[in-house]
């Protein structure tokens, strides 16, 4: 039989190794214990980040939508305004067209009324020399015949 003492002390390296590897153990689930509070902080940190971070993406997503909307309404402001310039533009370019042409018409159609009224008035101005010498002979025929017959 063995005695009390040297059953404390291990008999074997197997069983010094095997005491060892307890007291390891023991200061490993001590270790494991201690990081549970840590664990439990950390995990409430990231559910408080995560809370943090879906706020934060809200107010970001609003942000957003508020740049979108106003970027949106900028680009609406400028088209519109480019749009009324360029309508303005080509109002002025067709009035400029519509006057060039009018002038054109209004000239080529002058031109053959004046053309008219020149032949017109030649031809009549040879008439009017005719009917002018013809009057004048008349009343120069009729003054001197009146003037011989009356007594």
């Amino acid at each position: 039989m063995r005695r009390k003492d040297a059953m404390s002390q291990p008999s074997s390296a197997r069983e010094a190794l095997i005491a060892e590897l307890m007291g390891e153990v023991s200061t490993l689930l001590d270790r494991v214990d201690a990081l549970v509070p840590a664990l439990n902080a950390t995990c409430d940190a990231l559910t408080r980040a995560c809370a943090d971070t879906d706020a934060r993406a809200a107010h970001a997503e609003s942000s957003i939508a508020a740049l979108t909307e106003a970027a949106k309404t900028q680009a609406v402001r400028h088209i519109a305004r480019r749009t009324q310039e360029l309508a303005r533009r080509t109002a002025e370019t067709q009035t400029s067209a519509m006057q060039v042409a009018a002038q054109q018409v209004f000239r080529t159609e002058l031109a053959r009324a004046v053309g008219q009224l020149k032949l017109l008035f030649g031809f009549r101005s040879q008439w009017w020399a005719h009917a002018v010498t013809a009057a004048s002979s008349s009343l120069i025929t009729a003054a001197l015949t009146r003037y011989l017959l009356t007594p």
